[in-house]
């Protein structure tokens, strides 16, 4: 009983909140900008999407006139990322919805909704769209994080390829006046890596002769780590003495999970859903760590990727890297969409006893003509991310609050 009315209560602030940010009520310490200055709020969600804003929120901050905040939008116990905002001021989020800003920027559609429409407001695509499944359909273009109210709740979104527009105008052809072909930050940031891929193999004690397999796991029942558990890690640990083997785990599954993979009786004891003591342990058999933080550099040191159907798969696909897939459960990924493409084109496999094999086929031909061909046209712009994203935020900075009648009607590449 306590609570409902825990939730009652939460609702009935979230409404008055929002209702005075609608009316423009902004506090009297945040009021109109100085002459001159104009203000630009972050929202942070969680670390790894962050990671799709901090280079913009980095050239911004080399400009005179603008100020920068930045509000946690996030479920509690979620990890941000403080360091990719340095030179912003932290608001509360609470506090930042009944401030004015003159643009807002977010990388995961959660709080955007509760500002006020007159403010801008910019969404970065964080990774390369997959096609996983919603309930009403791709869960990151959907109408349920895209609009709200019968009307598009942003006013630009950064999306990284052709293809991927394309896609989404297909299910939702209302998005064509705000959907933008502008590149990819964390693509780009791979690109750099390649660059120096001698460098950071050899800052992880990875000799030139070692063939590198980097083994990645996105959070949720269906993961990878989720769905295998301990039986990966048994079967991936004989593979030591051939390879160097890198696992990238991601933050949200410690965060979010514990509670999902009990109900749903997945193979995770208490060990391996307590991080440090996993990690401690994983780091003492031999295996390299990144814990999907440094994803880039990971993939630049790679030789091969074993996965699930987590979006860093497609970056994987899109550098050219032969990729050994966990089978993907049924009406997870949309047909047509890169990820189930992807699940066709990969070396699939549904026991971990198949790993070392499926490995070692992986590295002696290649990722495939399929794959190869997919991974063309995940990324457009490639290089040119940051610049084009810039200018999608010159863009909306320039228009005239009192001229916006509606979504700004911006060309399909900027």
């Amino acid at each position: 009983m306590t609570r409902v009315i825990r939730s009652y209560l939460r609702a009935w602030c979230w409404r008055l909140l929002r209702r005075a940010a609608f009316a423009g009520r902004g506090l009297a310490a945040f009021g109109p900008a100085a002459r001159g200055r104009q203000r630009v709020l972050f929202l942070s969600h969680h670390a790894y999407s962050d990671a799709y804003m901090a280079p913009l929120a980095a050239a911004l901050a080399e400009r005179p006139g603008v100020d920068l905040y930045v509000a946690r939008a996030t479920p509690p116990g979620a990890e941000t990322s403080a360091a990719g905002f340095a030179g912003a001021r932290r608001l509360p989020l609470p506090l930042a919805i009944v401030c004015r800003f003159d643009l807002i920027v977010d990388a995961f559609p959660f709080a955007a909704k509760w500002f006020a429409a007159a403010i801008p407001k910019l969404h970065l695509v964080h990774g390369i769209n997959a096609g996983k499944y919603d309930d009403d359909g791709d869960f990151t273009y959907s109408p349920r994080r895209t609009a709200r109210g019968g009307r598009l709740l942003y006013d630009a979104i950064a999306c990284p390829s052709r293809l991927e527009r394309s896609l989404a105008l297909a299910a939702w052809p209302r998005l064509a006046p705000a959907l933008v072909v502008a590149g990819d930050v964390r693509f780009d940031a791979l690109l750099a890596a390649r660059r120096r891929r001698t460098e950071l193999r050899r800052e992880r004690g990875i000799a030139p002769e070692h063939q590198v397999v980097l083994v990645m796991s996105t959070w949720g029942t269906d993961s990878l780590l989720s769905t295998h558990g301990p039986a990966l890690i048994a079967a991936l640990e004989p593979l030591l003495e051939r390879y160097r083997i890198i696992l990238s785990i991601h933050d949200l599954h410690w965060r979010h999970g514990a509670d999902r993979w009990r109900e749903a009786g997945q193979p995770m004891g208490g060990f391996w859903l307590d991080r440090e003591r996993m990690l401690a342990d994983l780091a003492g058999r031999g295996f390299l760590l990144n814990e999907n933080r440094c994803s880039e550099r990971s993939l630049a040191c790679a030789d091969a990727v074993v996965s699930d159907y987590t979006s860093f798969s497609l970056y994987a696909a899109a550098a050219g890297l032969p990729i050994v897939q966990s089978a993907v459960p049924a009406g997870t990924l949309l047909e047509g969409y890169p990820g189930e493409r992807l699940s066709r084109a990969a070396i699939s496999f549904r026991s971990v006893g198949e790993l070392g094999g499926k490995i070692a086929s992986a590295l002696r031909d290649g990722p495939g003509a399929e794959l190869q061909a997919l991974g063309e046209v995940l990324v457009d712009c490639q290089g040119e991310a940051v610049r084009r994203q810039m200018r999608l935020i010159d863009a909306l900075l320039r228009a005239p609050a009192a001229a916006r009648a509606g979504v700004l009607d911006m060309p399909a590449d900027i």
